[in-house]
């Protein structure tokens, strides 16, 4: 386990409740996700800086994936139900699309989306494996490239053969973790030094880390029906009434810091 996964305090890291250990199946299977990567970074991290869209996963600093975002909820569900072992991280890069690390999963915990009617997980790995360079989904030896190489949209369920040869390949190559964990930080940095914020949207001058988790594993308000996007690009808080623009649903309101009260603003001609 990396020292990434080590910070933080022992009462809201896994295996603290809410978490529980994910069922696996064997062997183990995966998913390959894709993410946007920030073409401001000499390595494929998140695209922190995404205008009105800063992106929180995958969250590397604590190995987690949904835990502050809510992003790709069918994923981290799916992940559950089919009890995947593996998470790859497939993006843009240059004109390429790469293949730039995985998660190897081991909790789980109710998500900001979680209800009788709706799946909504926050998924927690113990093992984090990153590599410089990423490796070019056309580089990848067959029958593998041409798994990867299909074109999908957001996520892909992979078998497990196709997870071993991934898993292999990664691992033969240095993890480079500290290195992306260092390229966050300098964009994080960068974007404060011209907003104030490390974090646009969430008016948020921290960094992610545990210390800063325990809003985000506590139950928040029922969101049957809430879905993660906007028809406008725009949300109310139901608690402070504030008028939030972010493409994606946050879990917590920028301004008055409550957790799952932001709805979707369907009509921007009606007065604020």
């Amino acid at each position: 386990m990396t020292q990434a996964l080590l910070e933080g305090p022992t009462s809201i890291r896994p295996p603290a409740a809410p978490w529980s250990p994910l069922r696996l199946a064997s062997p183990a299977t995966g998913y390959l996700s894709v993410y946007y990567a920030d073409d401001l970074a000499r390595l494929p991290v998140r695209h922190i800086t995404r205008r009105h869209d800063n992106k929180s996963d995958p969250n590397i600093e604590t190995g987690t994936y949904g835990l502050f975002s809510t992003c790709e909820r069918q994923m981290r569900s799916g992940i559950v139900d089919t009890r995947a072992q593996y998470l790859f991280f497939v993006c843009r890069w240059g004109v390429h699309r790469v293949v730039s690390g995985y998660y190897r999963l081991a909790w789980r915990a109710p998500g900001t989306l979680h209800s009788p009617t709706t799946k909504d997980f926050a998924l927690a790995a113990d093992a984090v494996h990153f590599v410089d360079p990423p490796i070019p989904i056309a580089d990848l030896p067959e029958p593998l490239a041409s798994v990867a190489g299909t074109r999908f949209r957001l996520t892909k369920r992979i078998a497990s053969d196709s997870t071993a040869a991934l898993v292999s390949m990664l691992g033969e190559r240095p993890n480079a973790l500290a290195d992306y964990l260092s390229e966050v930080d300098r964009l994080e940095r960068f974007q404060s030094y011209h907003s104030g914020y490390r974090y646009v949207t969430w008016q948020q001058t921290e960094p992610f880390t545990w210390d800063m988790a325990q809003p985000y594993l506590e139950p928040s308000p029922p969101s049957e029906g809430v879905s993660n996007q906007s028809a406008t690009g725009s949300w109310r808080c139901r608690s402070c009434e504030q008028f939030v623009i972010n493409q994606a649903l946050l879990k917590r309101c920028p301004f008055c810091r409550a957790m799952g009260t932001l709805r979707p603003v369907t009509d921007l001609t009606t007065p604020f």
